[in-house]
């Protein structure tokens, strides 16, 4: 991995480099320098459900001068160069990109949530995320109001035998 000795005003260094870069700006830094298998003190990438071996490579550099020991970038101005086009091109797609792959996860950690607790947020949340009904959308189905308090009626009756009962 050469760097080219002056790159023309507006070009990036490093091209491949930089794109693991990018990917690895954008992951949760709560994530980073964490290990792939639980220990007695962290419970690991694993239980987050992130099995890619290389996302989990990239996991494992903590900070941006590990990240340039490892891949052989010698001028630490090199990142904050990268880090300003970031800052400047931040997209939702780059930010989120990481974790479209967790969402059977996560869906099923509020599955799990919304059975278990029977919280209106759980519930609320999984008919907007699967059943992609809008916050605040009025259903004019005949007899589903009905149908939905008691449905709320149920779930509160649950929550409170619960509660009652720890």
């Amino acid at each position: 991995m050469e760097e080219v000795n002056k790159p023309k005003k507006g070009t990036l260094r490093l091209k491949r480099e930089f794109e693991i870069y990018r990917l690895w700006w954008c992951l949760p830094g709560i994530l980073r320098g964490r290990p792939i298998e639980a220990t007695a003190n962290d419970p690991g990438l694993a239980k987050f459900g992130i099995t890619d071996p290389e996302l989990q490579e990239l996991l494992q550099i903590k900070t941006q001068t590990a990240f340039a020991e490892k891949y052989g970038i010698k001028d630490l101005n090199t990142l904050s160069e990268w880090n300003k086009k970031l800052e400047e091109d931040r997209s939702i797609d780059d930010l989120f990109g990481w974790a479209k792959k967790l969402t059977p996860n996560v869906l099923i950690g509020l599955y799990k949530a919304a059975v278990n607790d029977g919280k209106a947020a759980e519930f609320r949340a999984w008919m907007e995320v699967v059943e992609k009904i809008q916050p605040g959308l009025t259903l004019n189905i005949p007899g589903a109001d009905s149908k939905l308090d008691k449905l709320a009626e149920i779930i509160g009756g649950v929550t409170k035998e619960r509660e009652s009962s720890e």
